[in-house]
């Protein structure tokens, strides 16, 4: 694909940085997957699994926090850059895994990596195509859609490569990182910080209105939400290779189950751009949130292969709702501080894939069936009842709550 946007159905939709989006998001899914897959052909405890995806998270909280920003200064594009060839030479790991503390390592190598890519690519696309007069439901969904496709393709074929033809997995990643930092070179010699387009006239104007005014109160309520929400869609993607081959399915399958979580999450989205009525009325958006308890109820019939990719679609659904409510109040604020604000949106991504594992983990260490995360979903929802209830009274004293 022509990473400037030549002659094709998608022109003036989509750019390199899209592409970007979904290739890396493809890594991330092939890498999470194999580190997963990996640990359970070696037959490690739940917990451990969970611990190996938690330390990983922690260093991606730290890097979201304190690299992820660094491109509001120094530039969105510079810092991809970096970033990349930094990865590139990293990779060069995976060739060696055999040991425990390999896993480990990596997984927190990696998460070094993207904690500081994708808040650096959100503060991008948000900042430069807002300047340019593009919806910033358009920016957002764009986003997203592109990255959640790659994780689809990541999350099926990464346990089959790995186990098959590992050094693929790796090979794949070195190549994209040397030749994306080429490309982004060349396009800052080009045209600095700036995305030229063209953009489709389709994409420009005002989005649904809220109250922006009120954005730090919607971001507080949505982040709290959607790291509660995305708690079960981790402790899926992350023990379920495990859980799966509990019941006599081959590991290298698992990921055309497990996918199914992701697939759920590009619906989700693609559902939720089409119909935009949640933005700004905040009760419609509780309404979407129904999704949680219907996963907990799934989580509590007969376990089958059929079951996996019900349970794995819904717990995706689960974990997109309110991902697209706080990436868009998160974004679409008055400050000019998108590499920030995209910073706190990736950290509570990795808050998410640092306690989800580790919580499923410890209640599957407990009791090794599917109740044990339903049981977990239905603690969870409870609290998310309790902060939509308190966001929602907040809003009506003041006045601002839209039906």
């Amino acid at each position: 694909m022509d990473f400037s946007g030549g002659n094709n159905a998608l022109k003036g939709y989509i750019h390199r940085f899209h592409i970007f989006a979904l290739l890396f998001s493809v890594l991330l899914h092939m890498l999470l997957s194999s580190i997963n897959t990996k640990a359970a052909s070696w037959d490690l405890s739940y917990t451990v699994i969970g611990l190996i995806n938690f330390l990983g998270s922690l260093v991606y909280i730290f890097a979201t926090l304190t690299l992820g920003h660094l491109g509001d200064r120094i530039g969105y594009k510079k810092m991809l850059m970096y970033d990349m060839l930094y990865f590139s030479v990293f990779m060069i790991m995976g060739y060696y895994w055999s040991k425990i503390w390999h896993l480990f390592v990596f997984s927190m190598g990696m998460n070094l990596f993207f904690g500081t890519f994708f808040p650096s690519l959100e503060g991008l696309l948000s900042s430069k195509e807002e300047a340019q007069g593009i919806n910033p439901t358009a920016i957002t969904t764009r986003f997203v859609i592109s990255w959640s496709t790659g994780n689809v393709i990541g999350l099926a074929f990464g346990p089959y490569l790995i186990q098959n033809v590992p050094y693929v997995v790796f090979s794949f990643g070195i190549v994209l990182c040397i030749f994306s930092a080429l490309s982004i070179w060349n396009h800052i010699g080009k045209y600095g910080e700036k995305i030229p387009g063209p953009f489709s006239k389709k994409l420009f104007g005002k989005s649904l209105s809220y109250d922006i005014n009120k954005s730090k109160l919607y971001r507080r309520a949505y982040r709290t939400t959607f790291v509660l929400g995305g708690l079960i869609y981790t402790a899926v993607i992350t023990l379920f290779p495990k859980l799966i081959s509990m019941h006599n399915l081959a590991l290298e399958r698992t990921g055309f189950l497990v996918v199914g979580a992701n697939l759920g999450v590009v619906l989700t989205f693609i559902l939720l751009s089409i119909n935009n009525i949640w933005i700004g009325k905040p009760k419609i958006s509780f309404l979407f949130l129904s999704v949680f308890p219907i996963t907990g109820i799934i989580l509590f019939l007969q376990p089958s292969t059929f079951l996996f990719l019900i349970i794995s679609l819904l717990a995706g659904a689960s974990y997109a709702v309110p991902y697209t409510f706080a990436i868009f109040y998160g974004l679409h604020t008055a400050k000019k501080e998108h590499g920030k604000q995209g910073g706190f949106h990736e950290a509570m991504v990795g808050v998410i894939f640092g306690f989800g594992p580790l919580l499923g983990g410890l209640f599957l260490d407990l009791w090794s069936n599917l109740k044990s995360l339903g049981i977990l979903v239905f603690v969870l929802f409870a609290i998310v009842l309790i902060v939509q209830i308190s966001f929602l009274n907040k809003l009506s004293k003041d006045g601002n709550l839209v039906n």
